[in-house]
C-alpha cells in the first residue's frame, strides 16, 4: 500500500514547540537531555539530564528569558590508544546543546545552578512585575 506524503504533516507541531530545541539538535537528544520547567511563585526551576559529564564542562547562558545549556566532553586521550583493537567504540565524544524558553522574564545574575548524579538544577528568580499576584476587584452595582 502506497502512502501519499504529506510534506506539511508536522508543520502544526513545529509551531506548538515552546522552545527552540528542535531548530538547534536533533530528536535523539531529547532523550539524553530532557528536560523540566517549573514556574513557582518567585523563582523559575529548571531540571535537566546531563550524565556522564563533570559540572566544569557544563556552559549556562541566559539572554533575557532564553536559556541556553551546553555541555560535553572529549574522549579521554591515553597513550596507545591508537593500538587498541576495537569491535566497537560508542564512547567517543559526547556534547550537545539545548535552548528554551522561561516562562518568565527573569533575574539572571541571580541564577543559581547545582550539578548532582547526572541532573543540572538552575533556579533563576522572577523579575518583580512577573511574579503572580491575586488582585481583587471591585463590582460596581
Amino acid at each position: 500500500m502506497l502512502v501519499p506524503f504529506d510534506p506539511f504533516k508536522n508543520l502544526d507541531s513545529f509551531f506548538e514547540e515552546d522552545d527552540f530545541s528542535s531548530l538547534i539538535s536533533s530528536p535523539k537528544m531529547h532523550k539524553i537531555a530532557r528536560m523540566n520547567i517549573e514556574e513557582k511563585d518567585k523563582d523559575i526551576v529548571v531540571e535537566m539530564e546531563v550524565p556522564g559529564v563533570n559540572a566544569e564542562d557544563i556552559d549556562i547562558s541566559l539572554e533575557g528569558n532564553i536559556l541556553r545549556v551546553r555541555a560535553g566532553k572529549e574522549e579521554s586521550k591515553e597513550e596507545g590508544g591508537e593500538d587498541k583493537n576495537y569491535h566497537r567504540r560508542e564512547f567517543r565524544r559526547h556534547y550537545f546543546e539545548r535552548a528554551a524558553r522561561l516562562p518568565s522574564k527573569v533575574k539572571a545574575d541571580q541564577a543559581e545552578a547545582d550539578y548532582k548524579n547526572g541532573v543540572l538544577t538552575l533556579t533563576v528568580p522572577k523579575k518583580e512585575e512577573e511574579r503572580r499576584r491575586e488582585v481583587k476587584v471591585k463590582v460596581n452595582k
